[in-house]
């Protein structure tokens, strides 16, 4: 099923083995009858489709009810036994089935069983509740952040003849400052005991996420698997990067910042159906520089 419908569902429990006299397809609905037939099933979507679109996926859910109402003749144990078997032949097929996708990534089923009118128990109604969500690629947006190794200042092994583009990334954090030192001094004019701050070492960080492409995986210096090689002295790699992305202008204008670091570690994410991602933490060896065109 590209996406399931009550209509679906009802083709799928029509294929279903039941107890004698009990469900067949001729009493299995894909709507809510006004006048109850007993037994039968009816199929409604409870919450028709949502949606939840990000820049890295979107998510999609429904969920539908399912009831079987079942009129009890005072049997007894055998009864209940009838209705187990149809409760189970239903989750079966249903479990059995790929509903939606192959991007399906959550199949929720609850039961619960009542009688309506306790003061007149003539029936049983059970109902499943069917929730389904799945997971697939966000391809509508357009990827606002771009990164760029640039091989020009960039000291690594087998460096590329040519500068190489990372397309989808997405959710970079940069952050950078001095350290700070603090001295007492016998007189501050900002108040007693007050500590003159003096700027220590350089420190930054750089963390950011990438969807991988083939592309990004070689046997040069730039690509994804190789920016962590060691050079041939012994030294981590610098590595410079050209980040763009967009201000809050209308239009917006491009913001490029450039970025000299040494990659620390590299973590490959390889998530039940879903992308294949990388995440690239570094030191930055300097401070960036950061333009507006």
């Amino acid at each position: 099923m590209a996406t399931p419908t009550p209509a679906s569902i009802k083709a799928l429990l029509d294929t279903g083995t039941y107890p004698e006299n009990t469900i067949s397809s001729g009493n299995i609905y894909d709507f809510i009858r006004p006048r109850k037939l007993y037994p039968s099933i009816e199929i409604e979507m409870s919450k028709p489709e949502g949606k939840s679109e990000t820049q890295e996926k979107t998510q999609r859910g429904y969920t539908f009810l399912i009831h079987l109402y079942y009129k009890q003749l005072g049997i007894g144990t055998d009864e209940i036994g009838k209705i187990t078997q149809i409760e189970d032949q239903i989750v079966i097929l249903l479990d059995t089935a790929t509903l939606g996708d192959h991007k399906v990534v959550n199949e929720i089923f609850d039961w619960t069983r009542e009688q309506p009118d306790r003061k007149h128990p003539f029936f049983y109604m059970s109902t499943l509740k069917l929730i389904i969500s799945r997971v697939t690629e966000t391809t509508t947006l357009i990827p606002d952040g771009v990164l760029k190794f640039q091989v020009s200042g960039s000291q690594i092994e087998n460096p590329p003849i040519a500068d190489h583009t990372y397309m989808n990334v997405y959710d970079v954090e940069i952050s950078e400052g001095f350290r700070d030192i603090e001295e007492m001094v016998t007189s501050n004019p900002d108040g007693s005991h007050i500590p003159v701050h003096f700027a220590s070492r350089f420190a930054g960080r750089f963390i950011g996420n990438f969807h991988l492409d083939s592309a990004d995986i070689g046997t040069t210096g730039e690509k994804l698997n190789n920016l962590k090689n060691i050079l041939a002295n012994g030294e981590k790699p610098n590595s410079i990067f050209i980040y763009t992305n967009k201000d809050s202008n209308t239009p917006p204008s491009i913001i490029s910042e450039t970025i000299n670091m040494h990659i620390d570690e590299i973590t490959r994410m390889y998530s039940t159906n879903d992308l294949t991602k990388y995440r690239i933490l570094g030191k930055l060896t300097k401070p960036s520089t950061i333009t507006a065109t």
